[in-house]
C-alpha cells in the first residue's frame, strides 16, 4: 500500500514539472504514480480498481466514476486509490458491466449524496458503503450478496433489500441512525447479529416466514419500533439470539405472531430476553398477504386517528365497506403507507372523509380504482414510481 504522504509529494512534483516545462503536458505517468494518472489541469485523476475496471475522479464536480467490467478490487479502508479524495466525493456512479463492488471501496465517503448501482451487480462487499452520506439507494434486483457492515453508519433513510438476497449479514445497517424503514424480502433465511443495532429511527420491522435465524442484539437500541410482524408460523423452526436491549425499553414493543402461537413463542423465547411482548393477532391485522395495519392516537384524546400500513407487497382490494378499518373511517385524519407497499387496493381508503393527509412511498407502483374516493385531503404527492392509477 502506498502511503498518503507519498502520493501528495509525487503529485506536487509532477505539477511543478508541468509548470516549468521540463516535461511535455499529456505525458503518461501511470508507472510513476502507481496506476493513477493526473491531468495537467489537476481536475481529474484516474487509474485501475479491478482487473478490468477503472476509476476516474473529477475534482471540479466531486464525481467518482467506476467503469469497465467484472469485479472491483477489495480494499482495507484507507488504501483505495481515491482515498485522498474520499471526503470530497459528492456522487458515486458505478457503470454497466461492473459485477461486484469491492469491500471497503467507498468507506467514509460521507459527503457522497448519491450513488448509482447498475443492473448486473451481484455483490456488495464488506463495508463497501460504510459511513456514506446518501439517504437513499436503489439496490438492483441482481444483487444476491451484501457483505457485513456494508452500510454501517450511513445516512440511509429507506432501503429495500432485493428479493435474491437470502442472508442479511452482521452489522449491515448498524449505526444507521436515520433509517426509518427497511424491506426484508420473503426468501431471507438469516438476520445476523447487530444487523440493525443503533437504528434508532426504525419504526416497524417485518420478519418474513422464511427466516430461521436471528442473531443476538440484531435490533439493539431500536427504541422507536412499536411493532414487529414476525411471520414464522412455528417458533420451533426459529433460532433467536438474545437481545435484552432490543426495541423499546420495558417490553413495550409488540411482536405480532400468527394466530394461536403466542404461548408457544413465550414457551421457547422468554419475552424479557428479547424485550418484546408476543401478541398472536397477525391474521386480524392483515390487509395484504404481507401487509399490516394499525390505528394510533396521535393527539392523546383517547381516539385513534392515524392509519398506518406496514409490510411489503399489495394492499387487498375492498368493496368500500369491508376494509378492516371501516368502523374507524370517520376518525382517520392521517394515512401513512410505509415503504415496501407496492400497490394500493381497490377502495382501500374510500370514504375517509376526515383524512387531511396521506403519505405514499416510492415503492408504490399502482393506485387502484376508488382507492381514495371521497377522502378529505386537499393535496397528494404521488411518487414518480406510480405507473397505474385506476378510475374514480
Amino acid at each position: 500500500m502506498k502511503g498518503k504522504s507519498f502520493k501528495r509529494v509525487a503529485a506536487m512534483v509532477m505539477a511543478l514539472l508541468l509548470v516549468f516545462g521540463s516535461i511535455p503536458a499529456g505525458s503518461d505517468f501511470t508507472g510513476l504514480f502507481g496506476g493513477s494518472v493526473m491531468s495537467a489541469s489537476a481536475q481529474t485523476t484516474s487509474g485501475e480498481c479491478g482487473e478490468n475496471a477503472t476509476w476516474e475522479y473529477d475534482s471540479e464536480t466531486g464525481k467518482l466514476t467506476i467503469s469497465g467490467t467484472g469485479a472491483m478490487y477489495d480494499y482495507n479502508g484507507d488504501d483505495m486509490p481515491w482515498w485522498d479524495h474520499i471526503y470530497d466525493i459528492t456522487s458515486i456512479e458505478i457503470g454497466e458491466g461492473i459485477t461486484a463492488i469491492g469491500g471497503w471501496a467507498f468507506t467514509n465517503a460521507e459527503n457522497a449524496a448519491s450513488v448509482t448501482i447498475p443492473d448486473g451487480v451481484t455483490t456488495i462487499g464488506e463495508a463497501a458503503f460504510a459511513v456514506c452520506g446518501f439517504s437513499s439507494i436503489d439496490i438492483p434486483s441482481t444483487v444476491t450478496s451484501i457483505g457485513p457492515d456494508a452500510f454501517y453508519g450511513s445516512k440511509l433513510i429507506n432501503v429495500t433489500i432485493p428479493g435474491g438476497v437470502t442472508v442479511i449479514n452482521e452489522k449491515v445497517f448498524q449505526g444507521c441512525e436515520l433509517l426509518e424503514s427497511v424491506v426484508i424480502p420473503q426468501g431471507v433465511t438469516s438476520i445476523g447479529g447487530s444487523a440493525f443495532a443503533g437504528c434508532k429511527s426504525l419504526k416497524t420491522v417485518v420478519i418474513p416466514s422464511t427466516v430461521t435465524y436471528i442473531g443476538s442484539s440484531a435490533f439493539d437500541g431500536c427504541e422507536a419500533v412499536d411493532d414487529v410482524f414476525l411471520q414464522v408460523d412455528d417458533p420451533t423452526d426459529l433460532e433467536w439470539g438474545t437481545g435484552t436491549n432490543d426495541f423499546k425499553p420495558g417490553m413495550e414493543t409488540k411482536c405480532h405472531v400468527p394466530s394461536g402461537t403466542a404461548e408457544a413463542y413465550r414457551s421457547k423465547f422468554n419475552e424479557s430476553n428479547y424485550n418484546v411482548t408476543f401478541v398472536d393477532d397477525l391474521e386480524e391485522i392483515k390487509c395484504g398477504d404481507n401487509a399490516y395495519w394499525k390505528m394510533t392516537d396521535t393527539d392523546d384524546d383517547g381516539t385513534p386517528d392515524k392509519l398506518t400500513i406496514s409490510g411489503t407487497g399489495a394492499i387487498y382490494d375492498y368493496n368500500g365497506t369491508d376494509m378492516p378499518w371501516y368502523e374507524n373511517r370517520d376518525d382517520i385524519t392521517a394515512i401513512e403507507i410505509g415503504e415496501g407497499i407496492t400497490a394500493i387496493g381497490v377502495a382501500a381508503f374510500a370514504n375517509s372523509s376526515n383524512a387531511k393527509s396521506v403519505t405514499i412511498p416510492s415503492s408504490v407502483t399502482t393506485i387502484s380504482n376508488s382507492a381514495f374516493a371521497e377522502c378529505g385531503f386537499s393535496s397528494i404527492d404521488i411518487p414518480s414510481t406510480v405507473t397505474s392509477i385506476g378510475p374514480d
